[in-house]
């Protein structure tokens, strides 16, 4: 066997092959990356109260070696809040974030800093919250400028841009095609 190489093993939710997700205390998610772009202060072991195991020596562990040390770091996260590991990830400059329930999302505190998230006055449900743009773009930026219009709403700016007539369109809807 090559120990070189190990097999990630698939995470709760089945299906989700990241080794970098762990349920945390209260069945909470987190996704624990470690690498943000920043020298870190602290190693995740440090934060976890594990033994510090040097990446090298993750690499050349057995099977069974690399497995009972992902069962000590699973059980490490299960017993702590996840809000708190967050926190304690990003002070010591590593990557990590909460993982939220589709009904949380539209208060993510990110999602909201970065403009993200929009309030638009739709006209036949009122005020509903709802994702913006989810691409920056310097040169061409865009924006939620308004709810989805509705139904038929620009026919007529369709129609015209493929050459009907103003009379083609009046007979297209006096006939019921449109």
């Amino acid at each position: 066997t090559d120990q070189g190489q190990f097999l990630l093993q698939k995470t709760q939710p089945p299906g989700v092959h990241q080794a970098s997700i762990y349920e945390c205390a209260n069945g909470e998610w987190i996704h624990a990356a470690t690498m943000s772009g920043i020298t870190p202060t602290r190693s995740e072991a440090s934060i976890l109260g594990i033994e510090d195991v040097p990446l090298m020596e993750l690499y050349t562990m057995t099977p069974e070696q690399r497995a009972s040390y992902e069962l000590t770091k699973k059980a490490a996260f299960k017993r702590r809040n996840r809000d708190d590991l967050v926190e304690e990830y990003h002070a010591a400059g590593l990557g990590a974030e909460s993982i939220v329930a589709p009904h949380e999302r539209l208060t993510h505190p990110q999602l909201v800093a970065s403009g993200a998230i929009v309030e638009v006055d739709d006209p036949e449900v009122g005020t509903t919250t709802q994702f913006g743009v989810p691409i920056y773009l310097e040169g061409t930026p865009g924006a939620v400028t308004g709810p989805q219009p509705l139904p038929g709403t620009h026919n007529d700016e369709v129609f015209a841009s493929i050459g009907r007539s103003v009379d083609d369109i009046v007979r297209l809807r006096e006939n019921g095609i449109i």
